[in-house]
């Protein structure tokens, strides 16, 4: 199978094939289920699975980034892969009788029914979602390419406070949207009440790292200017946050205070 054709394929954001009386079992509140990223349930699955709904979104989604030119006459290296694919598809999230996705098509938030699949509700950001949200405690966190943290209510889908970094920033063209000079392309992380995300990507326009109380958006520290190009999921032990880079090596900050 191509490339071209697995993606498309992802359209599909969610095929839900489990039967009905497990829908609502583990929860699954963010991006591989657990701030480790350890991908691990512990819901056991009754074979045959059988499917029950599903949902097609209306637009593809719309990656930040090209894949790389085959070759690299430069360096001399054939065949390139593609490493920053963070956004190739919607990643979903479950919580209870709900499931949540974001779309770097059409810049929303959406909620639905785990059930049924019914939209239930959505919500406008001011730009490309390119990661999932995160469940905390009834709230719901996202970042947007507009350079804006987003928290809202999970059932409503109500907006409960929001933090933007881009405040005086300026926009560019990016990936055929104009974005902010300092989206928020980490998605957020929540632990212990206290909400992570990374602002910006461009190290020499200023790349911020918040930790921020997850209940209010009050800023506990921010880290400024820490000279990498975050890009994908955070991941948190005890004491540290790991912060992918796309192309190099991930980097590690302490949580206590951004060091």
């Amino acid at each position: 199978m191509t490339d071209t054709r697995f993606w498309k394929l992802l359209l599909v954001v969610a095929i839900i094939c489990l039967p009905i009386n497990l829908l609502l079992a583990g929860d699954w509140p963010t991006y591989q289920n657990d701030t480790q990223r350890s991908s691990i349930s512990q819901d056991n699955l009754s074979m045959p699975l059988h499917l029950n709904w599903r949902y097609q979104a209306a637009i593809a989604p719309k990656p930040a980034w090209a894949e790389p030119a085959k070759t690299d006459y430069w360096h001399r290296e054939a065949n390139l892969k593609p490493r920053v694919v963070f956004d190739k598809a919607y990643h979903v999230i479950r919580v209870a009788d709900k499931v949540y996705f974001g779309s770097s098509a059409d810049d929303k938030i959406y909620c639905l029914n785990a059930s049924t699949g019914a939209e239930i509700w959505s919500y406008f950001t001011g730009g490309p979602v390119r990661l999932a949200p995160t469940y905390s405690n009834g709230l719901l966190y996202t970042g947007s390419d507009d350079g804006v943290v987003y928290c809202l209510n999970a059932e409503s889908g109500e907006l409960v406070w929001e933090i933007n970094t881009a405040v005086d920033k300026r926009f560019i063209p990016g990936n055929e949207k104009i974005i902010s000079i300092s989206p928020i392309r980490t998605g957020v992380l929540v632990d212990d009440g206290i909400a992570y995300f990374c602002s910006g990507i461009f190290p020499n326009e200023g790349v911020d790292l918040y930790a921020v109380q997850a209940d209010n958006g009050n800023v506990i520290w921010k880290k400024s200017h820490i000279g990498i190009s975050p890009q994908g999921y955070l991941l948190a032990s005890k004491n540290n946050l790991y912060i992918p880079t796309g192309r190099t090596t991930p980097r590690i900050f302490s949580r206590e205070d951004g060091k």
